[in-house]
């Protein structure tokens, strides 16, 4: 009644005039509210300016490390390959025999040169750790795959010649002598390097892509960690191996020679 009433005395015009002073009066509550709910709201997440949130998609933490390891595998199994492939090829290559070859026999074939065992601890440690550290510092280039390829390839020829060249020079005695003075130095060192290599190139292939694709940097710090917690880890297991190593050298050759 007294809506209709006001609308009959007043008229139409007139209460429409009335109708929108009141609502353009209600008007500053809303926006005020409406700036409240902005405040609130976190930032990115659309609700700040009337748009619905939306949840970036979480990427599973153990997609990403099952996806490493993958990777990581492949790099072990493609490096231990170049190396057996490079020692059969030192094998064909030192066939002939070679004055490199008479030397190494007459080394191990001579007793004196196991008598300190600081002596063979030093020369087994010194050799390891040169291997592991070149096998780190690949870890930092772009074209790190590249270089541990033609490293472990490299090594497998030139420990292929050593034995091929050593059984031609000094016969079947001579060759069983080097691999057990030298086998467990060896094989550690191998399979340390081996292990560090994985590591050393996942963050060549990281680099790879930040440089030349235009990756994320955001994702090299945990491969660079990585690898340099591994790369202390075989410092420290190289150093223990090759110091059982030197005293195996020792009792084998007093035992042999």
């Amino acid at each position: 009644m007294e809506w209709r009433f006001s609308q009959h005395c007043c008229g139409p015009a007139v209460w429409r005039h009335v109708r929108g002073c009141s609502d353009s009066a209600s008007r500053p509550k809303q926006s005020t509210r409406a700036l409240m709910r902005a405040a609130k709201a976190p930032i990115g997440s659309g609700t700040a300016y009337g748009g619905s949130a939306r949840k970036r998609p979480a990427v599973p933490e153990h997609g990403a490390r099952a996806r490493i390891s993958f990777g990581l595998l492949h790099f072990w199994l493609l490096f231990f390959g170049l190396f057996f492939l490079g020692y059969l090829g030192g094998i064909y290559a030192g066939r002939d025999g070679s004055d490199y070859g008479s030397t190494l026999a007459q080394y191990y074939m001579d007793g004196q040169n196991y008598t300190s065992l600081l002596q063979v601890f030093s020369g087994l440690f010194a050799g390891a750790f040169l291997q592991i550290t070149l096998v780190f510092v690949c870890g930092f280039s772009a074209w790190a795959g590249l270089f541990l390829a033609l490293f472990f390839a490299a090594r497998g020829i030139l420990m292929g010649i050593c034995a091929s060249s050593i059984f031609v020079a000094g016969g079947a005695r001579s060759l069983i002598i080097h691999w057990l003075l030298t086998c467990l130095p060896d094989l550690s060192t191998l399979f340390l390097s081996l292990w560090l290599a994985g590591n050393a190139a996942y963050l060549g292939g990281e680099l790879f892509r930040c440089i030349f694709v235009g990756g994320n940097r955001n994702g090299l710090l945990r491969p660079t960690k990585a690898l340099m917690l591994r790369y202390l880890f075989t410092v420290f297991c190289s150093l223990v191996l090759c110091g059982i190593g030197a005293a195996g050298s020792i009792v084998f050759a007093g035992v042999l020679l």
